[in-house]
C-alpha cells in the first residue's frame, strides 16, 4: 500500500460514512438469517501491515510494547517468525494468507496483475470488486462458511464470503486517509472489533477473525521503516489495542471462550530508499513494446510476441549490468533462468505432486558458482535444502518457483538493488526478496510452534482451522 492511492481512495470513499458498530450489526442480522453451528473456540488474526521484523525486535527489547508483549509473549523467550511470499506486497501476502495457499493457487502475483489483457491495480478500491470476485469462494471465509461457522473481516479490501465486514464505502476514512491521519483509520478498526466483541455474547463470537491495520505501512513509505515516526506508530497501536486483549482474556477467564490469537504482518521493509530510478520511463527509450508492470521494488516485464528468445536474452544481459539492477529472472518454457551479478541459476519444472504444489524443480547451477550440497535433482519447491534455498536470498528459489506458475505471471522480472526505487515512493519500500522483506514477526497467543519446524509461510499459518 503506498500514498499513490489517496486520490482514488478519496474519490471512491467520499460517498457514505460508516459507524464503528457497523460490522457489530451486519453480524447481528448475519446471525439472525442464516443457519450456523456454535463451536467454542474463537481465533483472531492480527495483521498489522508493514510491521517489520528489526521495529518489532527494537521495540519490544526497548519495552515499548508492553501491551503486546503482556499479551503475546508473557514469560516466553520472544516470538516466532514467518515468511512472506515474493513478491513482498500486501495483495499477493495478504490473499495467500486467507486461501491458505501460495501465489500460484490463487491468482494474485502482485498489487498489479495483468488478467485476460486488462491490468488490475488493488491499490486502487476501484478494482476491490475484482479482488474479491477472484478469491470467492476458496478463501478462509469460505471454508469456514462450509462448515456451518462465522468468520468476520475488519478489512476494506478483502472481504469476499465473509459473515460480516467493513463498510465498503467510507468518507470519514477516505478524508482521514488524505489528512495522513492514520490513526483515526485504524482506531476505527479497532473499535469496530471491540464493540463486536462486547455486543456478541461468548457463545455468539465468531470462529475466526481477520483485522488489518494498515496506518504503520504509511508512515513506514513516507518517514521510513526505522523512522522515530513509524515506532512511534507502533506504540500507539499497542496502546489501542489494549481494550480487545483485555475483553479477549475476559472471555477466557469466565472460561465460556477459548481464544487463540496470532500476529503478524504481510511484510518487512527494505533500506531505506536512497535511489529513485525511473525504470517505466527508461524502458519508453530503450524498449518501448515491453510492458512494464512497475511495483516500485521490482518490475514485471511482458515481451510482445515478436521477440525471440536471443533477443530477450541479449536484452535481458544488458539489464544484469545496470549497477541498479540486483537480479534478473526470466521464464523460458520449464524454466526460469536466473542471473545477479555473482550468481547464475537455472529452475528447472518436473512433474510430481507436493503438498504446496503439483509440480517438483530441480536447481542447476550456472558456471559462476559451485552448489556443494548433496540434494536429490527433483524436489518439492517448500522443501529446498537450505543451501540451495539461500541462493540470493532466503527461499528466494522457492518464491520464485511459485510466482513463474501464477496464472498471468510476467515473461520476466527486474529487481532493483536494495536501497533503490523504480519510481518515487518515499523513505520505505517493499517488494523484493531480502531478509529484511520477507521476514516478519509472529506472536501466537495459545498457539505453539513446533521447535525444529521450518519457519512457515503465510499461506501455512492458519492451516490448523
Amino acid at each position: 500500500m503506498t500514498v499513490r492511492t489517496f486520490t482514488i481512495i478519496f474519490m471512491l470513499f467520499l460517498t457514505s460514512c460508516a459507524s464503528t458498530d457497523h460490522v457489530s450489526r451486519s453480524y447481528s442480522e448475519f446471525l439472525e438469517d442464516h443457519d450456523h453451528r456454535t463451536s467454542k473456540r474463537t481465533v483472531v488474526f492480527f495483521l498489522i501491515d508493514g510491521f517489520s521484523l528489526r521495529l518489532a525486535t527494537r521495540e519490544l527489547n526497548n519495552g515499548r510494547l508492553p501491551q503486546i508483549k503482556k499479551y503475546f509473549v508473557n514469560g516466553k523467550k520472544g516470538f516466532n517468525v514467518a515468511r512472506t511470499t515474493f513478491p513482498s506486497l500486501t495483495y499477493p501476502a495478504i490473499t495467500s494468507l486467507l486461501t491458505r495457499s501460495p501465489i500460484d493457487q490463487n491468482e494474485i502475483f502482485g498489487n498489479i496483475i495483468l488478467s485476460d489483457n486488462k491490468i488490475y491495480n488493488f491499490e486502487s478500491p476501484t478494482n476491490y470488486s475484482q479482488l474479491n470476485k477472484i478469491i470467492q469462494g476458496k478463501n478462509i471465509f469460505s471454508y469456514l462458511q462450509a462448515q456451518g461457522l462465522k468468520a468476520v473481516s475488519l478489512d476494506f479490501a478483502f472481504h469476499s464470503d465473509a459473515s460480516a465486514h467493513m463498510q465498503k464505502k467510507d468518507a470519514d476514512a477516505a478524508l482521514a486517509i488524505l489528512g495522513k491521519d492514520y490513526s483515526y483509520l485504524d482506531t476505527k478498526l479497532i473499535r469496530s472489533l471491540e464493540i463486536l466483541l462486547s455486543d456478541t455474547a461468548y457463545s455468539q463470537w465468531p470462529d475466526f477473525i481477520f483485522i488489518h491495520l494498515v496506518g504503520l505501512d504509511f508512515i513506514s513509505h513516507e518517514s521510513g521503516p526505522d523512522s522515530l515516526n513509524a515506532a512511534k506508530y507502533l506504540r500507539h497501536l499497542d496502546a489501542e489495542l489494549e481494550s480487545v486483549f483485555t475483553i479477549l482474556n475476559q472471555a477466557e477467564k469466565s472460561k465460556k471462550r477459548d481464544v487463540i490469537a496470532m500476529m503478524s504482518s504481510d511484510h518487512g521493509f527494505d533500506q531505506k530508499v536512497s535511489r529513485n530510478v525511473n525504470i517505466s520511463k527508461a524502458f519508453e527509450h530503450i524498449a518501448p513494446d515491453v510492458e512494464v508492470i512497475n511495483e516500485g521494488r521490482f518490475a514485471g516485464l511482458y515481451f510482445p510476441s515478436y521477440w525471440d528468445p536471443e533477443r530477450r536474452s541479449s536484452f535481458l544481459q544488458s539489464l544484469v549490468a545496470n549497477q541498479n539492477i540486483d537480479i534478473v529472472a526470466e521464464k523460458i518454457n520449464n524454466s526460469i533462468s536466473i542471473k545477479s551479478h555473482q550468481l547464475e541459476t537455472q529452475i528447472l519444472y518436473g512433474s510430481g505432486t507436493c503438498h504446496d504444489s503439483a509440480y517438483t524443480i530441480a536447481i542447476v547451477p550456472g558456471p559462476k558458482q559451485i552448489l556443494r550440497a548433496q540434494s536429490p535433482i527433483w524436489m518439492c519447491p517448500d522443501q529446498l535444502e537450505p543451501q540451495l534455498n539461500n541462493l540470493y536470498y532466503p527461499y528466494f528459489l522457492s518464491h520464485l518457483s511459485h510466482y513463474f506458475q501464477s496464472p498471468g505471471h510476467p515473461d520476466a522480472v527486474v529487481i532493483s538493488k536494495s536501497g533503490v526505487a523504480f519510481e518515487s515512493v518515499g523513505a520505505g519500500q517493499h517488494g523484493g526478496p531480502t531478509t529484511q522483506e520477507v521476514f516478519v514477526p509472529l506472536f501466537l497467543h495459545n498457539l505453539t510452534l513446533a521447535p525444529s519446524a521450518p519457519t512457515p509461510a503465510l499461506w501455512q499459518l492458519l492451516n490448523f482451522l
